[in-house]
């Protein structure tokens, strides 16, 4: 008998749930729940709701039972059904709102199931509550990276098709004016369009360094490259561009400068700046 005693207090003990023998009016008999906090075991016996420290029943003189929000109370209501139809229930999911040592109150999330038996011809169950709270900390965390996970495969996606559209700009460029520097009558001409070539290379070369390093993408940050730049220079080989372009069209481009500005030089990354004035001509 020592030993089934034993036996039995070890696996009490050492369950991951607070486990409580009652009756119909909720006074507990047997607990592991002080085995398991190693909270002091009060001289007189208590209901479920002093045990566990609900918030509620320590807040009321009466403790548990006698709060008015006890009549609300999911785990109550289920285990006074329960008595009444003499029948169990399982894996009630319930929020209990308990009150630590120092006064505390926090929320846990639970799993409360209750086992009807007759002892000695009185009514009893046996109600097991298992503290899942952490598991929903880990659900969460969980969905969270997941979230964050499809919105980074989004923001690649996005940030692909915006790829795709940005290179066809230097991209043509360099085709158009490979085309024009094979027809080009002077050395002036033939300059002015390899310039612009190389201009345009160096940008497609970025883009393209842009899409094969994922990381950038994912810090949703890129490198950007400072320079004396020529804006006037910049803006000639923008418009040399964009006239090609647009002459199948019928339309024109002519870029409006000041007439006493002969020089403007602005410290900045040439082909990121070029890029941005390329894209508001594109969408236009």
């Amino acid at each position: 008998m020592k030993m089934t005693d034993k036996l039995f207090r070890a696996i009490m003990r050492n369950l991951h749930a607070y486990v409580l023998l009652i009756n119909r009016d909720f006074t507990v008999f047997y607990t592991n729940y002080y085995d398991i906090t190693g909270a002091v075991k009060p001289a007189e016996t208590g209901r479920v709701g002093d045990i566990l420290r609900c918030n509620n029943a320590l807040s009321a003189a009466g403790g548990c039972g006698t709060h008015d929000l006890c009549e609300h109370c999911p785990v109550r209501n289920a285990i006074e059904n329960a008595f009444v139809v003499q029948k169990n229930f399982t894996d009630l999911a319930a929020i209990l709102n308990l009150r630590d040592s120092e006064g505390r109150t926090t929320e846990c999330n639970a799993y409360v199931s209750g086992e009807y038996m007759e002892i000695e011809d009185r009514d009893c169950m046996v109600i097991t509550v298992h503290d899942i709270t952490r598991l929903k900390q880990v659900e969460a965390e969980l969905k969270l990276a997941r979230e964050k996970a499809e919105n980074a495969d989004r923001s690649k996606s996005v940030f692909l098709a915006n790829m795709s559209h940005e290179i066809r700009t230097p991209l043509n460029a360099i085709v158009g004016f490979s085309e024009l520097l094979a027809s080009a009558s002077t050395d002036e001409e033939k300059t002015q369009f390899l310039e612009i070539v190389q201009s345009n290379n160096e940008m497609l070369q970025q883009l393209i360094a842009d899409i094969l390093d994922l990381s950038k993408i994912e810090a949703g940050t890129l490198e950007f490259v400072f320079s004396d730049v020529d804006i006037n220079q910049m803006m000639s080989d923008l418009e040399q561009q964009f006239r090609m372009r647009v002459a199948e069209l019928g339309s024109g481009v002519q870029i409006v400068r000041e007439a006493s500005e002969k020089e403007y030089t602005m410290h900045t990354d040439r082909n990121r700046l070029a890029q941005v004035i390329s894209n508001f001509m594109t969408n236009t």
